[in-house]
C-alpha cells in the first residue's frame, strides 16, 4: 500500500473535517480521495482507546484498506469538540457541512428545508443550561403507538435501535416532536436546540419520572458510525443521522465525568453531572 501524509487519529479534531469518513475503501476511487479517506473503526479489546482504518493507494490494485491505526486516547478516536458549546455550534470532524446544517443556532432559529419556514425554539444558551421547568415542558413520549406521555429513561442512538428499544422497554422517553412543524401528532417542532436541550434534561436527570441520570443507550458510541445513516428520512425531511446522534453522545462525553462510558456501552447507563 502507498504511504499517507498523516495519521488521522492524530489530526486535531477541528481540522479532520478536511479527511473523508467513508464506508468502504473503493478499489476505482481516485487516488487523492483514496488517501484523504478513513473507515471509522471501533474499541475492543486490543485498541482500548479506540482505533481507525486508513484506506491507502496502491498502483496496481488501486484503493484498499490500510492496516488499523491505534489511537492514543479515546479523545483522539472520537474527535468531539473539547466543549458542549462547539459541540452544538462548530463540530466538525464528522461533516464539514453538518456544522451548518444540524447545529443549534445562537438564537435557535433552524430551517427542516429550503422549502419550509425558519422555525425558532430556544436559544443554544438556555438548551445548554437547562432548567427543571423547561425539561417539563416539551412534549415528551413513550415511542409508543398512541405516544403517550413518558415516564422512564430517556434513550439514545440510531433511529433503528431506538425504534427496537421503544417497542421491548417498559417505558422510555423519546422527543414527541417532527422535523416538519404541523403534523397533528408533534406539539412543537424538533429543532437541533430542543434536541441538545432533551439530550441536557437527560443528563441532568431532569426528564419527568426520570431515576437520577439514568437513561438507555440504544447504540453502542463506537458503533454508530457503522450504522447511521447520513440521509436518514422523516416527515418529507432528509436529516443527518450520523451527525445528530454523534453529537448528543459528545454531549454526554463531555456533561458526564463518566462520559468516556458511551463509547462502550449499550444498555442502561447512569450520568454523573459534570459540576
Amino acid at each position: 500500500m502507498g504511504s499517507r501524509s498523516s495519521s488521522v487519529c492524530s489530526s486535531a479534531a477541528a481540522s479532520r473535517h478536511s479527511l473523508l469518513l467513508v464506508r468502504h475503501c473503493e478499489g476505482a476511487a481516485p487516488r487523492a480521495s483514496c488517501e484523504r479517506s478513513y473507515l471509522p473503526g471501533g474499541l475492543n479489546h486490543a485498541h482500548t482507546s479506540g482505533y481507525h482504518t486508513p484506506c491507502a493507494w496502491n498502483a496496481r490494485s488501486g484503493c484498499g484498506e490500510a492496516a488499523r491505526e491505534a489511537c492514543a486516547s479515546l479523545d483522539e478516536w472520537h474527535g468531539c469538540p473539547r466543549g458542549l458549546n462547539e459541540t452544538w455550534a462548530a463540530m466538525r470532524p464528522f461533516d464539514a457541512e453538518g456544522a451548518a446544517r444540524w447545529g443549534c443556532a445562537e438564537d435557535g432559529a433552524w430551517r427542516a428545508s429550503p422549502s419550509l419556514r425558519v422555525y425558532r425554539s430556544i436559544p443554544r444558551a438556555r438548551a445548554l443550561a437547562v432548567t427543571a421547568e423547561l425539561c417539563r415542558s416539551f412534549p415528551w413520549s413513550n415511542g409508543k403507538k398512541g405516544r403517550k406521555t413518558a415516564r422512564g429513561p430517556a434513550v439514545f442512538g440510531v433511529d433503528g435501535d431506538v425504534t427496537a428499544a421503544a417497542g421491548s422497554l417498559t417505558n422510555v422517553s423519546m422527543l414527541k416532536m417532527s422535523m416538519r412543524p404541523g403534523q397533528a401528532w408533534s406539539a412543537k417542532a424538533w429543532t437541533p436546540c430542543t434536541n441538545l436541550a432533551f439530550a441536557m434534561c437527560a443528563a441532568r436527570g431532569l426528564l419527568p419520572g426520570q431515576e437520577g441520570s439514568r437513561m438507555y443507550l440504544a447504540t453502542r458510541g463506537s458503533d454508530i458510525m457503522q450504522s447511521c445513516r447520513s440521509s436518514a428520512y422523516s416527515a418529507g425531511v432528509l436529516w443527518d443521522e450520523c451527525y445528530v446522534t454523534m453529537q448528543e453522545y459528545c454531549t454526554f462525553t463531555r456533561a458526564c465525568t463518566n462520559g468516556a462510558q458511551v463509547w462502550s456501552t449499550k444498555g442502561y447507563w447512569t450520568c454523573v453531572p459534570a459540576p
